[in-house]
Protein backbone atom coordinates (compact mmCIF):
# COMPACT_ATOMS: atom_id res chain seq x y z
CA UNK A 1 0.00 0.00 0.00
CA UNK A 2 1.38 3.57 -1.35
CA UNK A 3 0.56 6.59 1.05
CA UNK A 4 0.40 10.08 0.09
CA UNK A 5 -0.26 12.72 2.70
CA UNK A 6 -1.91 16.53 1.73
CA UNK A 7 -3.25 19.37 3.79
CA UNK A 8 -6.25 20.90 3.08
CA UNK A 9 -7.21 23.47 5.31
CA UNK A 10 -5.34 21.84 8.50
CA UNK A 11 -6.77 18.74 7.42
CA UNK A 12 -4.15 15.99 6.80
CA UNK A 13 -5.76 13.78 3.95
CA UNK A 14 -3.96 10.43 3.30
CA UNK A 15 -4.53 9.43 0.31
CA UNK A 16 -3.96 5.15 0.55
CA UNK A 17 -3.82 3.05 -2.57
CA UNK A 18 -3.19 -0.95 -3.18
CA UNK A 19 -4.35 -3.55 -0.50
CA UNK A 20 -4.75 -2.58 2.68
CA UNK A 21 -3.82 -5.63 4.81
CA UNK A 22 -1.82 -6.62 7.70
CA UNK A 23 1.27 -6.34 6.05
CA UNK A 24 0.66 -2.34 6.19
CA UNK A 25 -0.93 -2.45 9.81
CA UNK A 26 1.99 -1.78 11.48
CA UNK A 27 3.25 1.25 9.12
CA UNK A 28 -0.11 2.95 9.18
CA UNK A 29 -0.48 3.23 12.85
CA UNK A 30 2.89 4.54 13.22
CA UNK A 31 2.09 6.77 10.54
CA UNK A 32 -1.50 7.85 12.06
CA UNK A 33 0.74 8.54 15.37
CA UNK A 34 3.31 10.30 13.79
CA UNK A 35 0.61 12.67 12.97
CA UNK A 36 -0.80 13.17 16.28
CA UNK A 37 2.49 13.96 17.74
CA UNK A 38 2.80 16.70 15.56
CA UNK A 39 -0.63 17.55 16.83
CA UNK A 40 -2.37 16.83 13.37
CA UNK A 41 -5.62 15.08 14.79
CA UNK A 42 -8.17 15.60 11.78
CA UNK A 43 -7.46 13.16 9.08
CA UNK A 44 -9.34 12.17 6.08
CA UNK A 45 -8.57 8.90 4.84
CA UNK A 46 -9.03 8.76 1.12
CA UNK A 47 -9.54 5.09 0.29
CA UNK A 48 -10.44 5.88 -3.54
CA UNK A 49 -7.68 3.38 -5.02
CA UNK A 50 -7.99 0.95 -2.12
CA UNK A 51 -9.52 -1.83 -3.66
CA UNK A 52 -8.96 -4.28 -0.92
CA UNK A 53 -9.43 -4.28 3.14
CA UNK A 54 -8.91 -6.72 5.68
CA UNK A 55 -10.23 -7.64 8.99
CA UNK A 56 -6.56 -6.25 10.49
CA UNK A 57 -6.76 -3.32 8.51
CA UNK A 58 -9.98 -2.32 9.46
CA UNK A 59 -8.92 -2.66 13.64
CA UNK A 60 -6.12 -0.78 12.57
CA UNK A 61 -8.59 2.19 11.52
CA UNK A 62 -10.21 1.77 14.70
CA UNK A 63 -7.60 1.48 17.06
CA UNK A 64 -5.97 4.84 15.91
CA UNK A 65 -10.03 6.38 15.82
CA UNK A 66 -9.51 5.71 19.33
CA UNK A 67 -5.66 7.32 19.89
CA UNK A 68 -7.36 10.45 17.89
CA UNK A 69 -9.97 10.21 19.90
CA UNK A 70 -8.02 10.94 22.68
CA UNK A 71 -6.09 13.12 21.73
CA UNK A 72 -9.64 15.34 20.67
CA UNK A 73 -9.11 14.50 16.90
CA UNK A 74 -10.95 12.63 14.54
CA UNK A 75 -11.00 10.10 11.40
CA UNK A 76 -13.29 10.42 8.42
CA UNK A 77 -13.50 8.14 5.34
CA UNK A 78 -13.59 9.62 1.75
CA UNK A 79 -14.49 8.03 -2.03
CA UNK A 80 -15.08 3.94 -0.96
CA UNK A 81 -15.00 1.86 -3.81
CA UNK A 82 -18.08 -0.63 -3.93
CA UNK A 83 -16.04 -3.61 -2.13
CA UNK A 84 -14.91 -1.85 0.75
CA UNK A 85 -17.96 0.18 1.50
CA UNK A 86 -19.44 -3.27 1.67
CA UNK A 87 -17.02 -3.92 4.46
CA UNK A 88 -17.61 -0.86 6.56
CA UNK A 89 -21.47 -1.86 6.07
CA UNK A 90 -21.13 -5.40 6.99
CA UNK A 91 -19.23 -5.12 9.87
CA UNK A 92 -21.25 -2.06 11.13
CA UNK A 93 -18.50 0.42 11.29
CA UNK A 94 -20.27 2.66 8.74
CA UNK A 95 -21.68 3.59 12.11
CA UNK A 96 -18.72 4.33 13.78
CA UNK A 97 -16.89 6.27 10.88
CA UNK A 98 -18.11 9.00 9.12
CA UNK A 99 -18.07 7.90 5.46
CA UNK A 100 -18.32 11.00 2.42
CA UNK A 101 -18.53 10.40 -1.02
CA UNK A 102 -15.46 12.40 -1.80
CA UNK A 103 -12.49 14.42 -0.12
CA UNK A 104 -13.59 18.11 -0.13
CA UNK A 105 -17.07 16.75 1.55
CA UNK A 106 -14.75 15.29 4.80
CA UNK A 107 -12.31 17.92 4.76
CA UNK A 108 -15.49 20.83 4.97
CA UNK A 109 -17.37 18.33 7.98
CA UNK A 110 -14.54 19.22 10.24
Amino acid sequence: MNTNENIFDGVTVLELSGRFDATQTRDFKEKIHSLISNEQVYIVLNLKDVAFIDSSALGSIVACLRSLNQANGDIKLANLQDEVRGIFTLTRLSSVFEIFDDVKSAVNSF
